[in-house]
């Protein structure tokens, strides 16, 4: 039998809350979004999954500021698809 790979799941490193547009008010002001971290942390080809669609400009916005450790498999980094939220401050 073969040994089971080690992984070490993403971690946000550098995360900033989005902001809410002028006159926005949502009840529940968080975007899911489906990304892909790359080797190097950067969050790359987002894809609206849910939330307040009105936020989902903002959250692409909020995502470029992003950075995670990216997943890694018996040390190497790997690309890998993630599903994030993008929380909302007012």
């Amino acid at each position: 039998m073969g040994r089971q790979p080690r992984r070490r799941p993403p971690r946000l490193i550098e995360m900033v809350p989005g902001v809410l547009p002028p006159g926005t008010s949502e009840a529940e002001p968080v975007v899911y979004v489906q990304v892909i971290v790359d080797q190097e942390g950067r969050i790359a080809r987002p894809q609206y999954l849910g939330g307040p669609r009105s936020l989902y400009p903002a959250a692409l916005d909020t995502l470029a500021k992003w950075r995670a450790q990216p997943i890694r498999v018996n040390g190497a980094p790997v690309v890998t698809p993630n599903v994030l939220q993008v929380p909302f401050n007012p």
